[in-house]
């Protein structure tokens, strides 16, 4: 039963019997009641969450023929489409960095009359302003076909089929620390649309995402840290990274940053595969003392003649004949 002095000030309203009704002021939030549930006291009365509806024939702005939930559909159809695979309300959770109840509720029913309001602004633009305006505020999604690296088809092919091997460790080194950043999370956006179990892959990036787009399923740490509050906060939660189901693991800067996550790391490379971006690269053949897995070095290089650009040369470690043997792979090494 719901109680007064739980309710604050009310208006007038005629109610039916049986109607739900939103009943605002309470202490823990706002609630809905059936009317014969309700408990009217001296002094209040209750007032209905919908307002009078005008006469169908009559429409007032911005009178869209859908409702939110609408669009919010659509972009979920549309992102399945994109990454050629479902998109279920858990991964669209970590999207949005919600809820899996509210991702359902968003997409299915929940009418968002503020989107609305934003795409009734929106549409008082030219497609051209549209653009500068949302460009503005969007970042951009890492991807191995992005200007700084436009790998080949050849060199893609051959990316994916390093990070499918299973376990081992792959280095990726050269450039800039922007540049590496930049290279690391595309990998991880190529393998979110191009893995077939759809586990998503985990890790620990020491970057703030504030040009980029970010990976639903890695952990970023804010680099301005405190260094060793930096270091704490990682040790903390690699265990928990490391136990994640995801075959693949991303880290960023931890080699270089964190030295008590090395051994971790390496034994992590015995189950899973794993891709470390640093500036630093270890002793390779403390490396492959202690692992037995393969171990791929990329490296990042400037393209020749291209400024800005930067090719990725691919070295292979066999371990499996007790000698460093490196295979070059020459094929696809110019971005075209």
């Amino acid at each position: 039963m719901f109680l007064a002095e739980h309710h604050a000030a009310v208006t007038k309203s005629n109610l039916q019997r049986g109607e739900w009704v939103y009943v605002t002021g309470m202490a823990d939030g706002r609630r809905r009641f059936r009317v014969e549930n309700v408990v009217k006291h001296k002094g209040m009365e209750l007032n209905p969450c919908k307002r009078k509806r005008p006469t169908p024939a009559i429409l007032v702005a911005p009178a869209f023929q859908f409702a939110g939930h609408e669009v919010f559909q659509d972009l979920r159809n549309r992102l399945a489409r994109a990454n050629r695979q479902p998109m279920p309300y858990e991964r669209l959770a970590k999207i949005m960095g919600r809820s899996v109840s509210t991702a359902f509720t968003w997409c299915e029913f929940f009418r968002h009359p503020h989107v609305l309001g934003l795409l009734s602004l929106l549409e008082r633009f030219s497609p051209a302003e549209r653009g500068v305006f949302l460009d503005q505020y969007l970042r951009a999604t890492p991807t191995l076909e992005h200007a700084s690296l436009a790998c080949s088809p050849a060199k893609i092919a051959q990316l994916h089929g390093i990070l499918g091997k299973g376990a081992g460790m792959s280095f990726i080194i050269g450039a800039t620390d922007k540049v590496r950043t930049l290279f690391l999370n595309a990998l991880g956006h190529h393998y979110c649309k191009s893995c077939e179990t759809q586990q998503l892959p985990a890790g620990i990036d020491l970057h703030r995402p504030a040009d980029f787009v970010p990976l639903e399923s890695l952990l970023y740490i804010d680099e301005l840290m405190d260094p060793e509050e930096l270091r704490q906060c990682v040790v903390a939660h690699l265990p928990r990274v490391l136990a994640k189901r995801s075959a693949l693991l991303l880290f960023n800067r931890v080699w270089s940053a964190v030295p008590e996550a090395r051994p971790h790391l390496l034994n992590g490379a015995r189950r899973k595969h794993i891709v470390i971006a640093d500036e630093i690269l270890p002793d390779l053949r403390d490396l492959r003392r202690h692992l037995p897995t393969p171990i791929h070095i990329l490296t990042l290089m400037p393209a020749k003649r291209r400024f800005g650009q930067f090719r990725i040369h691919i070295r292979l470690i066999n371990q499996r004949k007790g000698q460093q043997k490196c295979n070059s792979h020459k094929k696809g090494h110019s971005p075209r």
